[in-house]
């Protein structure tokens, strides 16, 4: 969820619908193909209440775009440091390479 939208004094759940609908809508069916009444169907929630927390479509399609990235990268941290560099930069290329090719990096691409 967006700082933005958090500030417009959203109930987290209402916040978390949207942006749940959002997301599957987007990776569905891209930017141009997903519509905020569909998202807001999806969501139980009016268009006007998407409006409100986010401003419009290209600032609900920001947000989605942030908690992804965010969700990804930090697929890329390492989850313990090995001592030996070749060690370390093995796992994260692993990392890279299994975060390059997930369905939902592919989808957000």
């Amino acid at each position: 969820m967006s700082a933005g939208a958090e500030r417009a004094g959203a109930r987290p759940r209402t916040l978390r619908a949207i942006t749940e609908a959002a997301k599957a809508a987007f990776l569905e069916g891209g930017y141009e193909g997903t519509s905020l009444d569909h998202i807001a169907a999806r969501a139980g929630v009016s268009k006007q209440t998407i409006y409100n927390r986010f401003g419009d479509k290209a600032g609900l399609f920001r947000a989605i775009c942030l908690d992804l990235t965010g969700d990804l990268l930090a697929s890329l941290a390492p989850q313990t440091r090995a001592a030996d560099p070749r060690e370390t930069l093995t796992a994260f290329g692993v990392a890279c390479l299994r975060l390059a090719l997930a369905e939902s990096s592919l989808a957000l691409h």
